[in-house]
């Protein structure tokens, strides 16, 4: 298989999309399923592929697909340890399988419903020979030269097996099942299930049983049956999807800007619709750190500019400048800086940026725009750069928990089909909060000594250079004529 997809991979270095490596890539990854199928999501999930790279629309809705692990009741007993006098298994089949776990429903006290969650056996010796697989795997994806926005294929490698070891360390897990129950206990909408705590061990986490329809059923209902399943979910649960996910979705982005960890992977699979305007969130292993406050005002600011495009403004300028921002933050502070020195508001350079580049997005087709709109800014500028290196724009993520988790949120939003009945919303009443809760974030301004902000811009107008040198000196041209040759004297 390495060897296969080694071969491809240079193939498609040397003929840039000629042929189906990557297609193949996500097949094989999809097929053997588990901790690789976990891998293929935080790749794709809110990821676009650059250099013009299509993706079939199901490759996005990457979910695991586990095999009962079949413990038995004597195993499930063991893991149990002293709780077994308390707890009773309901059934060995479990009700859900993860990469590194079965839930088993059963019993508190003859009575009381709930979920035993175990690690699997052995599962900690099978995820130090996953992850050397997938290290090979990661290293061949990047030989074939595909590059990933928002993800650079061996930085992402490095914070998914930190995931994966914490993911197993359940101490943890309960501690953060806790905290969330605490903070929800009594709020109208947001459901978190009670843990158990002292029925919790190192292999076992007992929880109250959550009922409602899994929302991977729902996904699977829309994707594959082409159901109504907000008018179903109306009908039968008296419930509205669209406000549920709305108030979701809020949770998670003002968490994460307001300096509160969150759930990070809200995979359908976590989240269960209840009856009476509720949602539920279920496993607890992925822990998702909120921004930096550093840098919460230009995720805001990415949040607006969003905001604006799903309303159908496809502004590119106001697209760049919010990406520079964000995944860009010390080029953009470099530039900032200058341009302030001498009254220039920094759009300027983002509208000579767009000039340079030969794109007038008020020429495109109305077809082509309705594309862009229905996928997104980033699909956007990937479809106009054909190529981020050329323009020497790359993507630091900070907050890697953050990110994956919003990431897994707008493909949940996609797969539901309610993205512009929760975005919108969600966006004003976030940035608006946040604006108001934390002034100081947007008054402060990062700015760079002349000097240091120079040296900056030189080295990505060089990395520009080196694949592009026509825009480099357009670029460098159009600096000179605004900042260089003044900074310089």
């Amino acid at each position: 298989m390495l060897v296969k997809l080694g071969y491809k991979a240079g193939r498609s270095r040397a003929f840039r999309g000629s042929d189906d490596f990557f297609d193949e890539f996500i097949d094989i990854l999809t097929n053997l399923g588990g901790i690789y199928a976990k891998f293929l999501q935080g790749i794709l999930l809110g990821f676009a592929v650059t250099k013009g790279q299509k993706l079939n629309p199901k490759q996005l809705d990457v979910f695991e697909d586990n095999i009962d692990p079949e413990m038995g009741l004597q195993a499930i007993n063991d893991a149990l340890g002293t709780s077994a006098s308390r707890v009773s298994v309901t059934n060995t089949i479990p009700i859900g399988v993860g990469s590194y776990s079965a839930v088993y429903q059963g019993k508190l006290d003859g009575h009381r419903p709930i979920i035993i969650k175990i690690l699997k056996p052995h599962i900690l010796e099978e995820i130090k020979y996953d992850l050397k697989f997938l290290k090979k795997l990661a290293y061949i994806l990047k030989l074939s030269g595909i590059k990933i926005a928002a993800v650079d294929i061996g930085q992402f490698y490095g914070s998914f097996k930190k995931a994966c070891i914490k993911e197993t360390d359940f101490p943890r897990e309960i501690e953060f099942a806790h905290e969330l129950y605490e903070r929800y206990k009594n709020h109208p909408t947001i459901v978190i299930p009670e843990t158990i705590m002292e029925l919790c061990n190192e292999r076992v986490i007992v929880q109250d049983r959550v009922d409602g329809i899994s929302v991977k059923t729902l996904v699977e209902l829309r994707l594959k049956e082409n159901e109504d399943i907000v008018e179903m979910i109306r009908e039968n649960y008296d419930t509205d999807l669209a406000e549920m996910i709305r108030e979701l979705t809020f949770e998670l982005f003002y968490s994460l800007t307001s300096g509160k960890a969150f759930h990070g992977d809200l995979h359908p699979g976590n989240i269960r619709i209840l009856p009476n305007n509720r949602i539920a969130i279920l496993d607890f292993g992925i822990r998702a750190e909120p921004y930096a406050q550093s840098i919460v005002a230009a995720v805001i600011n990415k949040f607006e500019s969003d905001n604006l495009f799903i309303q159908g403004d496809l502004d590119l300028v106001r697209t760049l400048d919010a990406h520079f921002r964000v995944y860009m933050a010390n080029l953009y502070s470099s530039i900032d800086s200058l341009l302030s020195y001498y009254k220039i508001d920094v759009r300027v350079f983002f509208t000579k940026f767009a000039e340079s580049i030969g794109i007038n997005t008020e020429s495109i087709p109305d077809s082509k725009r309705k594309e862009w709109h229905s996928h997104g800014p980033a699909y956007m500028m990937n479809d106009l750069l054909k190529g981020s290196e050329k323009y020497g724009i790359e993507v630091k993520v900070k907050d890697q928990t953050a990110q994956r988790a919003i990431s897994t949120q707008f493909s949940l939003i996609k797969a539901l089909g309610v993205r512009d009945e929760v975005l919108p919303a969600v966006y004003e009443r976030v940035c608006s909060l946040v604006r108001k809760e934390q002034p100081d974030l947007f008054s402060k301004k990062k700015t760079i000594m002349p000097d240091i902000a120079l040296e900056n811009v030189y080295v990505w107008l060089e990395k520009v250079n080196s694949t592009n040198p026509e825009l480099a000196n357009k670029l460098r041209s159009s600096l000179d004529q605004e900042v260089i040759s003044a900074a310089i004297v």
